[in-house]
């Protein structure tokens, strides 16, 4: 209550003199310490130069659903919780508003001075009012640009595509984040270079002489842009032109959209098409040559059960018998490329996987003059794989290291444990 408050609601200057005057300021119905004794006092509103017409209206004045209505920052307005620890007035909406033309009071009083407050000094101070409330509006109003300046860089910075503003001769004056990363350099390198020094956008009609000259746009035309060290990026452009308010061009705003990502997907689903064409073509031939390879190895077979044929015959017969195998084994390796095979997980120990592919080679490595064996721990890791799969993959290793060995020579197949308790491992060598 009291004449501070009075003025904050009607916004009228006070001048209070002699004891029957109203009290300065009244805090739940107290004169708040050092007020007290004050023999003439001047209340001066600031109003702000430029009000809201709805605040001018009676019928939405301490109204919460007025339409201008916006919350001071750091103020709560009647009937809202204080903040912990906050002080200060509970405000009625209109004075928690930051369209509310009065933005707050300048006051004097003749504590400290040998004469009272007199209507000359009201005058002066009324005068001083208006270039301190003019200071208060400019001040929010910077706040205003301020905060929107950060708003519109958070939105720019945010964007997944590059975006590049123009003067009216096409250099460069403003780069978004994605875009500096898309070129390789910050902002302070790129402005004022040339925007077609950067982009290469081929054709006979440039998008960025399109915007300038003729205010036309450019859509969604293809284009490389040129980073540091004679790299390019492919790119999606989109140029159009700035305009002001009367329709005159001032520059150009270019958004462009990495392209380097599609380019690597087209090359990899041009890649998997090739291999799909391989594998059917490949699965085609196998059928063709299975069948002439299966009445060769029936023929060998009945050849090699003459009782006629020398030993010299008998190995020809052999030999020719086994690359009949091998060409086999491969058409079924051609066959699991053209259609891979779904796999069959089970839990299985490593070690008696490794076991049992190597008693199969045992025999054989053996006639060889080639000892073979297994060196694992009791106690291994069970993991969950292909049974078959993997009997397949170690069966082959050994079959290599046999061969590849020399009578008197050994293969070892050794399994080691590793990893923590969490992420247990196997190394097989």
């Amino acid at each position: 209550g009291g004449t501070v408050a009075r003025v904050l609601r009607s916004p009228r200057s006070v001048l209070g003199e002699g004891e029957s005057s109203a009290p300065l300021l009244t805090v739940n119905d107290e004169i708040p310490s050092g007020l007290e004794g004050a023999g003439s006092y001047l209340v001066v509103p600031l109003l702000s130069p430029l009000p809201r017409g709805e605040c001018a209206e009676d019928r939405w004045l301490y109204r919460r659903d007025c339409p201008a209505f916006r919350p001071r920052s750091g103020v709560r307005t009647a009937g809202e919780a204080a903040a912990p620890g906050g002080e200060g007035l509970d405000l009625s909406p209109c004075l928690g508003c930051r369209h509310y033309p009065v933005a707050g009071v300048m006051v004097v009083t003749d504590r400290g001075r040998s004469e009272r407050i007199r209507r000359s000094d009201q005058l002066t101070l009324e005068s001083l009012s208006y270039a301190v409330s003019a200071l208060l509006q400019n001040a929010t109003l910077y706040g205003d640009v301020k905060s929107a300046e950060r708003f519109r860089d958070q939105i720019l910075d945010g964007m997944t595509d590059g975006l590049i503003s123009t003067d009216d001769r096409g250099r460069v004056a403003f780069l978004n984040r994605r875009a500096q990363e898309m070129l390789g350099c910050t902002a302070e390198e790129a402005v004022g270079r040339r925007l077609d020094r950067l982009l290469e956008v081929p054709g006979e009609d440039p998008p960025l002489r399109a915007a300038l000259l003729e205010g036309r746009p450019t859509l969604r035309v293809e284009g490389r842009l040129h980073r540091r060290q004679d790299e390019t990026l492919p790119v999606l452009v989109n140029v159009a032109p700035f305009r002001l308010e009367d329709g005159g061009a001032r520059g150009a705003i270019a958004v462009v959209e990495d392209l380097s990502t599609v380019e690597a997907m087209q090359e990899e689903i041009r890649h998997l098409d090739t291999l799909a064409a391989i594998g059917r073509f490949a699965s085609s031939m196998a059928h063709e040559i299975r069948n002439p390879l299966g009445g060769i190895s029936a023929g060998m077979d009945y050849l090699g059960r003459s009782a006629s044929l020398g030993e010299e015959e008998r190995q020809s017969i052999e030999i020719i018998q086994s690359e009949v195998s091998r060409l086999d084994r491969i058409i079924r390796n051609l066959f699991q490329v053209a259609r891979p095979s779904k796999l069959q997980l089970r839990e299985t120990d490593p070690a008696e996987a490794a076991e049992r592919a190597v008693a199969g080679l045992a025999e054989w490595a053996a006639h060889k003059g080639v000892e073979v064996s297994v060196r694992a721990r009791r106690e291994m890791p069970r993991f969950h794989v292909d049974r078959d799969l993997l009997h397949q993959v170690i069966l082959n290793l050994v079959k290599n290291a046999v061969e590849a060995s020399g009578p008197g020579d050994r293969v070892e197949v050794a399994l080691e444990s590793e990893g923590g308790p969490g992420e247990p491992a196997v190394v097989l060598e």
